[in-house]
């Protein structure tokens, strides 16, 4: 037990493949269960007895499980990288993870269940061209590390899940907030997103908010795709950016 424990980061789930690498099996995880010290929250998923889980600790085990899984996406990183003030990261908030795997994954049933009263959304979209981790970051939480969007990707992905008008008000008012993105960054995500509606529409809005990284990106050598995209009925037309 006292090997487990020091492997066992506070905050976060066990599961069965992290534990067979420390030689430790399901039938000793059962005799951790039935001594009390450990409680099973599903197929080969524990948590520590009386240990304070989060969405975050779960999110965390499954990154360290497959590096490549999902990340913290969207709204959900600007969050926690501080420049989204209007909302905050209870539970009744929208949690947002994100794959670029293009790969037809879900989220394992423990976690489904455990966090049910959650407002967690997972999306499976390969919005950039390459590897997918093209725009992730690093973010550091108390005991352990996660994988985020930075900004200049996060409010892409915003974008990409932007369903109702009232969404697309909430893009604006999150770039609004948005004055330091980095213009090299915003140029090279741009360039690789597989989206041509989401380039179009992150330069319409930033062309009327202007902030400074705007001016100093190279529009011209950014392809806009051809043709008229229609985001929702009574909108307005963009003559640069139709």
């Amino acid at each position: 037990m006292q090997k487990l424990l020091a492997s066992w980061i506070p905050g976060t789930v066990a599961v069965q493949s992290w534990l067979s690498e420390l030689g430790i099996s399901r039938q000793l995880m059962q005799k951790y269960v039935s001594g009390g010290w450990v409680k099973k929250i599903g197929a080969g998923a524990y948590i520590l007895v009386n240990d304070d889980i989060s969405w975050l600790g779960a999110v965390f085990t499954l990154q360290r499980e497959d590096k490549n899984r999902l990340h913290i996406a969207g709204s959900t990183a600007l969050q926690l990288l501080g420049y989204d003030q209007y909302l905050n990261l209870g539970a009744d908030n929208l949690k947002l993870l994100m794959s670029d795997s293009g790969e037809n994954q879900s989220l394992p049933a423990w976690f489904l269940e455990y966090f049910k009263e959650t407002n967690i959304r997972y999306v499976n979209a390969k919005l950039f061209e390459g590897d997918g981790k093209i725009g992730l970051i690093p973010w550091k939480s108390n005991h352990f590390d996660l994988k985020i969007s930075s900004p200049e990707r996060a409010i892409l992905e915003e974008i990409y899940v932007a369903n109702t008008k009232e969404d697309l008000v909430h893009v604006i008012e999150l770039l609004e907030n948005l004055s330091t993105l980095r213009s090299q960054e915003v140029q090279n995500l741009l360039a690789n997103c597989r989206y041509r509606y989401i380039v179009r529409l992150f330069l319409a809005v930033s062309k009327k908010i202007n902030h400074p990284w705007f001016r100093r990106l190279n529009v011209s050598a950014l392809n806009l795709g051809k043709g008229k995209y229609v985001l929702f009925d009574g909108g307005y037309f963009d003559k640069e950016y139709n």
